[in-house]
């Protein structure tokens, strides 16, 4: 067995996240600018400091994206992607750290790859929150879990 075989088996995350970008990606180009794109394009190419309803990465992201693959909207929202599939690895980890097994892993990335709601087009569009707000819950939820384990195995003082 090849050791990308036994990492994929071992951690379903990265199956469920490698799903979730190629998903994304495949799905992304099939209609136009979401209207927030064109804003942020634009803003980009205005670099500020800071604008009233973002901070200036996100419009630096979206500009460079443009600028580099300019016809192509599957390339503009490679970064929500990637971001979406770290998503759904970090919360397959988190489950690992708080002793789950493959099983717990597995749900819990397809939880997190599966929206509750059809209207969270979650890593679909180039927006100012939905990478920040899912990757800081994610990897504060990893963290919390590992210190957790951490705590749990550790004689009391």
């Amino acid at each position: 067995m090849s050791r990308l075989t036994d990492v994929l088996t071992r951690r379903p995350g990265w199956l469920l996240a490698a799903v979730a970008l190629l998903a994304h990606l495949y799905g992304s180009g099939g209609y136009g600018y979401f209207r927030d794109e064109l804003y942020f394009i634009v803003c980009g190419e205005r670099l500020d400091w800071g604008y009233v309803d973002q901070p200036p990465l996100i419009p630096l992201i979206a500009a460079a994206m443009h600028r580099l693959f300019a016809p192509s909207l599957v390339m503009l929202r490679l970064v929500p992607a990637l971001a979406y599939a770290a998503t759904v690895a970090l919360t397959a980890e988190c489950a690992r750290f708080l002793g789950g097994g493959r099983w717990a892993q597995g749900m819990a990335g397809l939880a997190t790859l599966c929206p509750t709601r059809p209207a969270s087009r979650s890593g679909s569009a180039v927006a100012a929150s939905r990478p920040s707000m899912r990757i800081g819950r994610a990897s504060s939820a990893t963290v919390s879990g590992r210190w957790i384990r951490t705590a749990a195995r550790s004689p009391p003082p």
